[in-house]
């Protein structure tokens, strides 16, 4: 049975939550390193539009990877409407798709020349997190400071309840922690561990 577009595109999804762990969360930005989103619009000037099966983008919304997916063994024209698309944003990678496989998928790189490459798999995942690291670099730290660490994993801890289908382990708590304490929340991380020892898996 030949695999439509969307199935495709749902082995994206899956590829991408699992090769960068708990990170991703669909839909949902300002929290995590990555997340994903379906239908990505993309303006090309002032008079034209296209969407994007997916886009990999950073907690502040900056594109990073830019998916183009088709039906098991249909090629078309999508590469050439994923090549559009990185160029059309700031976006730096993209991924075609139209195999449930990773590994017969094609990556691309923008690259420091501003020219789309071919890559491996391996290389497009070194890549994501040099660009998301590169994003973070230029991110403006938080002012705000939250001075009580008892309301801080309080917040923390209802945040995760929410989304138990996301977070089901503290490994995947201390993730987030790690990221959000660090430089964005202003509590010591040695602090917030202690007091995850008492959350309620």
């Amino acid at each position: 049975m030949t695999q439509t577009e969307d199935q495709i595109r749902d082995c994206v999804v899956r590829y991408l939550r699992k090769a960068f762990r708990m990170h991703i969360i669909e839909g949902i930005s300002g929290r995590f390193l990555f997340y994903i989103k379906k239908e990505y619009h993309i303006q090309f000037g002032r008079d034209r539009s296209g969407r994007a099966d997916l886009a990999l983008l950073s907690s502040d919304d900056e594109p990073i990877v830019i998916v183009e997916c088709k039906r098991l063994g249909y090629t078309g024209e999508g590469i050439e409407q994923l090549k559009s698309y990185i160029n059309a944003t700031r976006a730096q990678l993209g991924i075609f798709a139209n195999s449930p496989n990773p590994n017969n998928w094609i990556y691309f790189d923008r690259g420091n020349i501003n020219k789309l490459t071919e890559i491996d798999r391996e290389r497009f995942e070194a890549r994501v997190w040099e660009e998301r690291k590169a994003l973070r670099d230029r991110e403006p730290l938080f002012t705000t400071k939250i001075k009580d660490v008892h309301k801080a994993v309080e917040t923390i801890n209802s945040f995760c309840s929410e989304r138990k289908e996301t977070y089901k382990h503290k490994s995947d708590i201390n993730e987030f922690i790690k990221y959000r304490s660090a430089d964005k929340i202003g509590i010591p991380l040695s602090e917030i561990k202690k007091e995850l020892e008492n959350f309620d898996e």
